[in-house]
């Protein structure tokens, strides 16, 4: 854990998101994807997730 204060901010904040985005999928895929694509800078990565869902 010693290498997080060399990551960027926007790498920290992708990095705790995908967490948060696999504690949300065990619970309802349909909303994460829709709170995913909404909310997340990676859209294209969460249009091809929620397709392969």
């Amino acid at each position: 854990m010693g290498n997080i204060k060399k990551i960027k901010s926007d790498e920290l904040l992708t990095f705790v998101q995908k967490r948060v985005i696999l504690r949300f999928m065990i619970k309802r895929r349909e909303q994460v994807c829709f709170f995913n694509f909404g909310f997340f800078s990676f859209a294209n990565r969460s249009a091809l997730f929620c397709q392969s869902m």
